[in-house]
């Protein structure tokens, strides 16, 4: 579990769908950790693992998986070629049941002061949005894709005032989503 799954379940769990409560973020923050305390005991339950002598990177190693970095492409049902960050010969991955979870990289726009001193506390990337350290009175997020919006769902349930500025006719245009739920 993410850092921004455990603030969602803690938006939902302490927040209201019209934003008409003000959570503390102290409050959010503790229950983030219950959240994420509660996925990895779930965690190590599965593994059996001892959660006194099995740190997060251990647990990670229990599972075995292995990790490529790259970019990637179907070739084939089933096969996926993925060319790594470095110069080198691309690698070729078969399997029988392939979960796409390519997550999203920040895009920081041009012009912003990003890395300046005078940003820092207001200027947030979906990088660093989740170590925000407080519920702001109002937040402006740029974009209406998928992190934008969950992110604008989330603070505004934690009470925040929300505005979405994009350039599209409408949120999560062109993101894959069934238009009945947009």
């Amino acid at each position: 579990m993410s850092e921004t799954q455990a603030l969602r379940e803690a938006a939902r769990n302490l927040g209201k769908v019209d934003g008409s409560v003000r959570v503390s973020w102290p409050e959010v923050q503790q229950c983030v950790t219950k959240v994420l305390d509660r996925a990895f005991a779930l965690t190590d339950e599965k593994f059996a693992l001892d959660p006194d002598k099995c740190s997060v990177e251990k647990r990670w190693v229990a599972c075995q998986p292995d990790i490529l970095t790259g970019s990637g492409r179907f070739q084939a049902p089933g096969l996926v070629v993925v060319q790594p960050p470095e110069e080198g010969p691309a690698l070729r991955v078969k399997a029988n049941v392939i979960f796409v979870t390519t997550g999203s990289m920040a895009m920081r726009i041009p012009g912003l002061p990003w890395g300046v001193e005078a940003a820092e506390g207001w200027l947030f990337d979906s990088d660093s949005i989740a170590g925000i350290g407080r519920v702001p009175q109002h937040l402006v997020v740029q974009g209406g894709g998928v992190i934008a919006v969950e992110y604008a769902f989330i603070m505004h349930r934690l009470g925040a005032s929300v505005t979405v500025i994009m350039r599209e006719d409408s949120v999560l245009q062109g993101k894959g989503v069934d238009i009945c739920i947009r």
